[in-house]
């Protein structure tokens, strides 16, 4: 059995997806080079495991909420309204209120 303590779980695309967010913020605040940028990346798309991720970003400060986020939490919308399906407008879009007890 794979010990996840030890960085042998399998990676998903989503977490090789987060460290690529991350590099790119680096890049982008001149934390690395595009050299360094562009090996990191394909190490990140190329993991297999946790293991080879976590070291593409140990040297790398953790990300920070956006001001958006922390505003939106401090005035305490922060799970609030209403939640929409779809990722388009139009007819796709389901608005999914409170209304227990009512159907379709």
């Amino acid at each position: 059995m794979v010990d996840p303590k030890q960085g042998g779980m399998r990676a998903s695309d989503a977490d090789r997806e987060r460290v690529a967010q991350r590099l790119r913020t680096a890049l982008d605040e001149g934390r690395l080079s595009v050299t360094e940028y562009d090996e990191r990346l394909q190490g990140a798309y190329g993991a297999t495991t946790l293991g080879e991720l976590e070291p593409l970003t140990s040297d790398l400060p953790e990300p920070k909420p956006s001001p958006e986020l922390v505003a939106r939490e401090e005035q305490g919308q922060g799970g609030q309204g209403v939640a929409r399906l779809g990722g388009r407008r139009g007819h796709h879009d389901r608005d999914l209120g409170c209304g227990f007890g009512r159907l379709g």
